[in-house]
């Protein structure tokens, strides 16, 4: 709505089935993240924003994942240590026929100094992390920074 006074806008996006190197190419780069097995059944994100603010929830299915987080220098390689950690509070399947299916519920602040798009990634990107480390997104945080000070 360009009379809109709010910027207010609402996107919805669906993903279909992605093989595991679909997902990689989502997620290693901008969040240092390499899944090492599993299937990605597919992916829905709802968001609605303003100019500072969005709330929204993305609905990832998949089964089998494992993941391996990679050091932050750009070679790929992967932090045996916190990835070894993470694939213990990991959720290996979500799957919406099971009865505790998932939701990424997220809200996020705006960066003013990116493009839009970074913003529909943020939300995405958070509610993928919140479906696969439900309740444990918090605590994997705190130990990456603890990790980084070392």
């Amino acid at each position: 709505m360009i009379a809109d006074s709010s910027d207010r806008f609402t996107a919805h996006a669906l993903i279909g089935g992605l093989p595991i190197s679909g997902f990689n190419r989502l997620t290693a780069d901008l969040m240092r993240v390499r899944a090492r097995g599993g299937t990605i059944g597919g992916i829905e994100v709802t968001m609605t924003a303003n100019d500072d603010r969005a709330t929204g929830r993305v609905d990832m299915e998949y089964d089998g994942l494992e993941l391996e987080l990679l050091k932050e220098d750009g070679s790929g390689e992967k932090r045996r240590f916190m990835s070894g950690l993470v694939n213990t509070v990991v959720r290996s399947h979500n799957l919406r026929s099971d009865p505790d299916f998932q939701h990424g519920d997220f809200t996020i602040l705006r960066r003013k100094d990116r493009f839009v798009f970074n913003y529909l990634w943020a939300g995405l990107r958070e509610g993928m992390i919140i479906s696969v480390l439900p309740g444990a997104v918090e605590s994997v945080r705190q130990m990456d920074k603890a990790a980084k000070r070392k």
